[in-house]
């Protein structure tokens, strides 16, 4: 089956090109976590994590020689759960490259396979005209072998930005099918935090 391919915010790129990916990696992860589901359906997103944790060194075979242009980012799904609980994927980071500004609609589970990651945390402000803006409230940076989870609200407002001069790799798993909208895990509150 293909993979529909949606319309994409802007500096985001999605591919089917599998041919720098070892599949395998991603389905021992993938069987890993279905199992946990079947064992105990009330899995939090931190029990994800500490398999993603376990799994993250054994990934092997990513590449970065894509051809991700200059500031954006590549989105590859690797593993979907045959029952739609989960989706995994692998983002490669091209220098600059940044997320718009989003929350998310399910949990999820981020880790770092290479490179350097920025997260910037935002808040909502309510201004007396009734208008909302956002404010940064903090930047943390994940490197390699950093396992963060996430829960499923809106309002965890944040962006993603490789802020360094070399490629990244990240993969991501949110408790969701995202086999027809790989983008339907985030909800947009903004464009994106930097501007290139």
């Amino acid at each position: 089956m293909g993979i529909h391919t949606p319309v994409q915010p802007p500096h985001q790129v999605s591919s089917n090109d599998q041919t720098a990916l070892d599949l395998a990696d991603f389905s021992d992860l993938g069987e890993a976590i279905s199992d946990q589901l079947d064992h105990d359906a009330q899995s939090s997103p931190d029990d994800v994590g500490a398999l993603l944790s376990a799994h993250l060194a054994e990934i092997k075979h990513i590449s970065t020689a894509s051809k991700v242009p200059n500031c954006a980012y590549e989105r590859r799904i690797v593993y979907i759960d045959t029952e739609g609980r989960f989706t995994i994927l692998c983002l490669i980071w091209a220098p600059g490259a940044c997320t718009p500004i989003h929350g998310h609609a399910a949990w999820g589970v981020v880790g770092v396979k290479s490179g350097s990651i920025s997260n910037i945390s935002y808040c909502k402000n309510h201004d007396d005209d009734g208008s909302t803006t956002l404010s940064p409230t903090c930047i943390t940076v994940a490197k390699p072998g950093t396992v963060v989870a996430v829960s499923a609200d809106p309002d965890c407002i944040h962006a993603l930005h490789n802020h360094t001069g070399d490629a990244a790799v990240s993969i991501h798993i949110y408790g969701m099918d995202l086999s027809q909208d790989q983008y339907a895990i985030n909800i947009v509150h903004g464009p994106e935090p930097y501007q290139h």
